[in-house]
């Protein structure tokens, strides 16, 4: 993945517009220090593997390894991933098409004292203890693995973004430039490659939420501040009209008006 680090123009601290403040890069490399530490920081990690749903994944056993079908499965495991607390992690769930209509499903391991070994159909709830989900088939993949032993497989996000944290390389394309790239060495091409699109697409919108949190505050900052300024100048004003009405000098010669609309102009400034 590459990704051009823009230099950002715009005030950090709204307070800054009135001291001139710190705008843009402090040094270009430190630039590029900072943001592959945010590319690789554990909250975008894991928010890419959420939207992701990395959390399931697909195997099956050719005879020699376990050989991972991402994106050519032809069933989905699925579960309510808000409402659910607990997942059986550590657990495969070795699944096999029967038909059109229905799956047999045998589990490795226990969860909550529970095991499985029996037939059920498909979009199915099935409840393994506390926990719930459901199993489909995809039309366009039945012709595709449908005879093998599909060996599902949950697992911990939080777990996963620590070890796709240790996975990123990130390097510069060159010492002048301020192009950052990022690498993964894996098995799985294609998943990497919509791991990292879908990290720079969380640090692209974690951006934007930035900038737009900064130039909300900005103008509630700048609406204060004339609001202050509008009183100011009006208690101004007040005192100006009293001190002519009790020194009745409202009938200044022309010149005399002049000064006094000088004054004003200096004021409102």
């Amino acid at each position: 993945g590459t990704i051009l680090l823009k230099k950002n123009r715009q005030f950090s601290d709204p307070k800054d517009l009135l001291f001139g403040g710190r705008v843009g890069f402090n040094s270009r490399l430190g630039k590029i220090d900072d943001e592959a530490t945010i590319f690789g920081s554990y909250p975008l990690i894991k928010k890419a593997l959420d939207t992701l749903k990395f959390d399931v994944s697909y195997h099956v056993d050719d005879g020699y390894k376990k050989v991972e079908l991402y994106k050519k499965s032809p069933i989905i495991f699925d579960f309510n991933r808000e409402s659910t607390s607990v997942i059986p992690t550590g657990i495969t769930f070795s699944i096999e098409v029967l038909n059109d209509l229905e799956y047999r499903i045998i589990t490795n391991e226990s969860f909550e004292d529970l095991w499985i070994d029996e037939t059920f159909r498909f979009e199915e709830k099935v409840n393994f203890g506390t926990f719930e989900f459901t199993i489909s088939k995809v039309a366009e993949r039945t012709n595709t693995h449908s005879q093998d032993k599909i060996l599902v497989q949950l697992h911990s996000i939080e777990n996963l973004a620590y070890s796709f944290k240790n996975e990123l390389d990130f390097e510069e394309v060159n010492s002048l430039s301020s192009i950052l790239t990022m690498s993964m060495n894996t098995s799985v091409p294609e998943k990497s490659i919509d791991f990292i699109n879908a990290l720079i697409g969380g640090y692209i919108e974690q951006n934007l939420i930035d900038k737009n949190e900064v130039a909300l505050n900005t103008v509630r900052f700048i609406d204060e501040q004339l609001a202050i300024i509008s009183d100011s100048l009006n208690n101004k004003e007040q005192n100006l009209e009293n001190f002519k009405s009790s020194e009745n000098i409202a009938g200044l010669s022309i010149a005399g008006s002049m000064i006094v609309d000088q004054f004003n102009q200096i004021e409102t400034e």
